[in-house]
C-alpha cells in the first residue's frame, strides 16, 4: 500500500506522525511525506522519504508583521472561551472565528502547497492520505484523486470538536442564514479538480487519535 504523508511545514505537527510512518515502513508500505520545503531537513532527517510541495507559507512572517511590537500573543478566536462547553458557544462568537482562522490562517498555510499536492498524487497514486488536522490541502488532494485520507492527531481534537459545534449551530438557524466559511473555502479549491465539497473533507474518513481514552 502506498501511503503519503502530508502536513504543513511545522515540526511540530510532524513529528508526532514520524512513529507511525516507521511503522507502516516497516510493515512493507511505501511511505512518502509531503511538505512545503522549510521542513525539508526535518522530515529527511527522520529518515522516512520526503519531497517537498509549494513553496513555504510565511505565516509566522505575516503574523509578526501584522502584531505591534511588543503586543502579546492572543489566542486564536476559534478557541476563545473553551472554558465553556462547545454547545453553549453562540452562533455569532463560532461564525466569527471561523471568519478569522480560515483565511488568516488555514488558507495561508495550505494554498501554497494545494496544486502541487493534487500534481503529486496524480502522478505518485496513494492508497492512503494521512493529514494532520491543520494541512486541509491534503483532504482536497486525495479527493481529487480518488484515495481514501485520514487525520492523524497531535494532541486533543479541538478542531473536531469546534466544527461538529458549529454545524449544530449552522443547522439552528434560518437557511438563508447559514454559512460555511471553511466548506465554501475548501468547495471553490475542491471544484478545481471536479470534485464537490463533503463534510469528510473536514475530518477525513476516520480519525487516528493516539492519545488515551481519558485524554481525549
Amino acid at each position: 500500500m502506498r501511503v503519503l504523508i502530508v502536513t504543513v511545514a511545522e515540526k511540530t505537527n510532524f513529528l508526532n506522525m514520524v512513529p507511525l510512518g516507521w511503522a507502516l515502513r516497516a510493515c512493507g508500505h511505501d511511505v512518502l511525506v509531503a511538505s512545503q520545503p522549510e521542513l525539508g531537513p526535518v522530515a529527511s532527517g527522520t529518515g522516512l522519504p520526503y519531497t517537498s510541495v509549494g513553496r513555504d507559507h510565511g505565516f509566522w512572517r505575516i503574523m509578526r508583521l501584522s502584531r505591534p511590537a511588543g503586543a502579546p500573543s492572543v489566542d486564536v478566536p476559534l478557541f476563545q472561551g473553551l472554558e465553556e462547553p462547545f454547545e453553549e458557544i453562540s452562533w455569532d462568537r463560532l461564525l466569527g472565528g471561523y471568519r478569522e482562522v480560515v483565511p488568516w490562517w488555514w488558507r495561508t498555510v495550505n494554498d501554497p502547497m494545494l496544486e502541487d499536492l493534487v500534481a503529486l498524487c496524480r502522478r505518485w497514486r496513494p492508497d492512503l492520505v494521512l493529514w494532520e488536522p491543520i494541512a486541509f490541502a491534503a483532504p482536497i488532494a486525495a479527493e481529487a484523486t480518488g484515495a481514501v485520507h485520514a487525520r492523524f492527531l497531535w494532541g486533543v481534537d479541538l478542531l473536531g470538536g469546534m466544527r461538529e459545534a458549529y454545524l449544530r449551530a449552522m443547522d439552528a438557524q434560518p437557511e438563508g442564514e447559514r454559512r460555511d466559511p471553511l466548506g465554501e473555502w475548501m468547495g471553490r479549491h475542491a471544484a478545481r479538480w471536479g470534485v464537490e465539497f463533503r463534510e469528510r473533507m473536514t475530518r477525513g474518513y476516520f480519525t487516528l487519535d493516539y492519545l488515551p481514552e481519558p485524554l481525549r
